[in-house]
């Protein structure tokens, strides 16, 4: 998804920035707090412009492209090692002495840290002395991109403007799918996996991710308790991986969210190609049944996320929906 689809779907948060950019009523810290793939990266890029660009954001000038491509020595972008699960200390040390130096450019100076709520304590603590007490004498604005608010430091989020990343509207990702020749099916199913274009592409070229969509395919369409006992045997070792159920669990509580929905006689289904493999199983359920089945599932997705055997869960699964 270009920047200009989270211009549109992001119309809110950008309004909130162009506001205070044009009303000089910026704050020296922000925090963009949204799912993944929603744009903060990308909104945070593009709020820089504003700051160098004649237009305040025209995307076309060399100060835009400068930014956008994270090639301007103004802007400076941190995100987490690619052999570390959070961002260091060491990082925002780096952060400290390189914004110590004078700039060659002329200009406030601007630092990005996506993943801040990935942020170790300690990186958080002094990042927390560099909001404060910024190393230079230049206008210094920062602008922080977190998932799970709850993982940032509280004196953090009271010296920032919270600025809230809605999801993106699935019919938008979905039509952006078809653009990278998905089926319909497909670009229903696997806009279901993320927010972020790159990561469900991905997604779609990865052999076992696509096993995980057939397998969901397959359990959708399992006839009788003969047919789930054999699933169970021939998947079972597969489904113990915890990301593969893990996404095979959300898919098919989606599934039966949606034919409760359906045999409520609601049209308002997510996965819209499955309606005739949903009026078969509404057809052999009750609504108490399939209100019985949604919640076991979501109790299961629950374990899951608790660690519990994940053979266990499947097990479970198959032996509740097909007594």
């Amino acid at each position: 998804m270009d920047i200009k689809s989270f211009l549109n779907s992001q119309h809110d948060a950008v309004g909130l920035l162009k506001s205070s950019y044009e009303k000089n009523r910026l704050s020296h810290a922000y925090l963009f707090h949204g799912a993944k793939g929603v744009g903060k990266k990308e909104i945070a890029f593009y709020f820089s412009t504003f700051f160098y660009c004649k237009e305040h954001g025209c995307l076309n000038c060399n100060d835009c492209k400068s930014i956008l491509n994270n090639n301007h020595l103004n802007v400076y972008y941190i995100e987490k090692a690619e052999n570390k699960t959070v961002i260091t200390v060491e990082q925002i040390e780096n952060l400290h002495e390189e914004f110590s130096k004078t700039s060659l450019v002329d200009g406030p100076r601007i630092y990005i840290i996506d993943g801040i709520d990935i942020a170790n304590t300690q990186a958080q603590n002094k990042l927390l002395k560099f909001i404060e007490e910024p190393d230079n004498k230049e206008a210094t604005y920062g602008i922080f991109l977190a998932e799970n608010i709850n993982q940032v430091l509280p004196t953090i989020k009271s010296r920032c403007q919270i600025i809230n990343f809605k999801d993106i509207d699935l019919s938008i990702i979905q039509k952006e799918l078809l653009n990278f020749n998905f089926t319909i099916e497909d670009s229903y199913i696997y806009s279901l996996l993320s927010s972020n274009i790159n990561d469900i592409i991905k997604f779609y070229e990865d052999e076992d991710m696509k096993k995980v969509i057939n397998l969901f395919l397959e359990f959708i369409r399992l006839k009788n308790d003969v047919e789930a006992a054999m699933f169970l045997i021939n998947h079972q070792n597969f489904l113990n991986n915890n990301l593969y159920l893990t996404n095979f669990m959300k898919l098919i509580t989606i599934a039966y969210r949606d034919i409760l929905l359906y045999k409520s006689g609601s049209e308002n289904v997510i996965i819209i190609p499955l309606k005739k493999d949903y009026e078969k199983i509404i057809q052999k359920k009750s609504s108490e049944e399939i209100q019985k089945n949604l919640d076991l599932m979501l109790k299961l997705s629950l374990r899951l996320q608790r660690n519990i055997v994940s053979k266990n869960i499947l097990n479970q699964l198959i032996l509740n929906i097909y007594k």
